[in-house]
């Protein structure tokens, strides 16, 4: 948010952000409605593909043996497993085909109806949507978490930056044009300087500094 890097979110940094944000939250819903739709639309196809291979006699019903055959063609078996509705998925468990046959023959007439395995399969496809759904809320949520660390580190070093700045100003560590100047450069400068000003002192024949007295008597005779 704080795009000036002043270590403080304006007005319009705020109504950028929240514009933003919320620009980005439709697009994002709008782009799930859309894989929805297409993640349905290819489920129902394949459904119905599903149904017209055990529908041996092309009556537009499964009977106990279509099921029964149909469990062995590996397309149906995996669309079956992997459907969501465990009505349809213990069809592939021979000893289940039985009661689960009842559980989807709404109509009792030993006999699955068209519409009855449609309704089979609104269950299934409202299960994998809830499924896709959690999925995503799990991705995003790890997402928006990674975001707000980042956003917490990003903002802890505009905060440092200019506490850094502030510091350095009260300090006199700013150059004439504007950088700051580490304290390692400091202590570099006043050691410098230190030696200037020893080198600065005069000395005697032997080398040793002489006080100000002395320097007074010396320049006297």
């Amino acid at each position: 948010m704080d795009t000036d890097d002043d270590g403080s979110i304006s007005k319009d940094e705020w109504t950028e952000a929240v514009g933003g944000s919320l620009t980005k939250l439709l697009d994002e819903r709008q782009k799930d409605r859309d894989a929805d739709n297409d993640f349905a639309i290819d489920f129902q196809t394949k459904a119905r593909e599903v149904f017209e291979m055990i529908d041996a006699d092309d009556s537009w019903t499964l009977d106990k043996e279509e099921l029964m055959a149909g469990i062995n063609q590996k397309r149906v078996s995996r669309f079956l497993i992997s459907c969501g509705n465990e009505h349809l998925q213990y069809l592939c468990v021979p000893a289940r085909l039985g009661p689960m046959l009842w559980e989807l023959d709404t109509s009792k007439d030993g006999i699955i109806s068209l519409d009855e395995w449609d309704s089979a399969i609104a269950i299934a496809l409202d299960k994998k949507l809830e499924q896709r759904a959690a999925a995503r809320n799990r991705d995003k949520k790890v997402a928006a978490d990674q975001r707000l660390a980042e956003a917490f580190d990003m903002n802890a070093d505009s905060l440092e930056a200019v506490r850094d700045r502030k510091l350095a100003e009260l300090e006199g560590r700013i150059d004439e044009d504007g950088n700051i100047i580490s304290q390692e450069e400091m202590d570099r400068r006043a050691e410098e300087a230190e030696i200037a000003r020893l080198r600065a002192i005069p000395r005697n024949a032997w080398g040793m500094p002489l006080s100000n007295r002395s320097s007074l008597l010396c320049a006297i005779m």
